[in-house]
C-alpha cells in the first residue's frame, strides 16, 4: 500500500511541477509552490526527488518524451520511402498536438535552463531523432542521407504544430495536418533531388 501511495505523490509532483514550469517558468517555480501544489512538504518533496528541482525538471522531461516515444517507435508498414514518411506523418500528427503547450515552455526556457538540463534534453530530442533515422534508413542509400531526412521530418512538424497548432493558423489558411504529411511524404520521396 505504501508503495502505491509512493508512485501515487510521485506522478502528483511531476503533474504539479510540469503545470507550475509551464505557468510561471522553471526559474520562477519554487521547490515549496510545487509541494505546495502537489499536497506535500518540501521533506517529502526531496525523499521522492533528492536532487530538487533539476531532479525533477529532467523527470517532467523523461516523461514527455518516454509517453510518447514507443508509439512513435513502433514499426509502420511501408514499402516505400513515401508511404514510411505518411506513416510517421500521421503518427507525429497525434503526438504532437498532446505535448505542445510542453514542447513550447521547453522552447521558451531551454536558454535560461542549467546546462545540465539542457543536455538532457538534447539527448531526449537525439533519441526521438534516432528513431526517426531508423525507420527512414531502411528506404536511403546511405547513413548521412537518413540523418539529414530525419532532422528535416523532425523539424517540419515541429515547424508545423508551431504556426498552425500555437500561432493557429489554419484559421488563415486551409493546410489539414493530413495534408501536410501527404505532401511532406511526396516532396522527399526518393526520386526527389534531395535524396539522390
Amino acid at each position: 500500500m505504501a508503495r502505491v501511495a509512493t508512485a501515487a505523490l510521485n506522478r502528483k509532483i511531476l503533474e504539479k511541477a510540469g503545470e507550475l514550469f509551464q505557468k510561471q517558468g522553471y526559474a520562477a517555480t519554487t521547490i515549496k509552490q510545487i509541494a505546495t501544489a502537489s499536497g506535500c512538504t518540501n521533506a517529502a518533496l526531496y525523499y521522492h526527488f533528492s536532487g530538487g528541482k533539476e531532479h525533477i525538471l529532467r523527470e517532467v522531461i523523461r516523461g514527455m518524451v518516454g509517453e510518447n516515444i514507443d508509439f512513435v517507435a513502433a514499426e509502420i508498414p511501408a514499402t516505400t520511402l513515401e508511404e514510411l514518411l505518411h506513416g510517421l506523418s500521421k503518427r507525429i500528427g497525434v503526438v504532437l498536438p498532446r505535448i505542445a503547450s510542453r514542447i513550447n515552455w521547453l522552447l521558451l526556457e531551454f536558454p535560461s535552463l542549467p546546462e545540465a538540463e539542457q543536455t538532457f534534453l538534447r539527448q531526449r530530442l537525439q533519441q526521438i531523432h534516432d528513431i526517426f533515422e531508423a525507420h527512414i534508413r531502411r528506404f536511403v542509400p546511405d547513413e548521412t542521407t537518413a540523418d539529414r531526412l530525419a532532422w528535416v521530418v523532425y523539424s517540419a512538424f515541429i515547424g508545423y504544430q508551431q504556426i498552425f497548432g500555437n500561432m493557429d493558423m489554419q484559421h488563415t489558411v486551409d493546410f489539414p495536418r493530413e495534408d501536410y504529411g501527404a505532401f511532406l511524404a511526396s516532396v522527399l520521396k526518393p526520386d526527389s533531388a534531395m535524396i539522390d
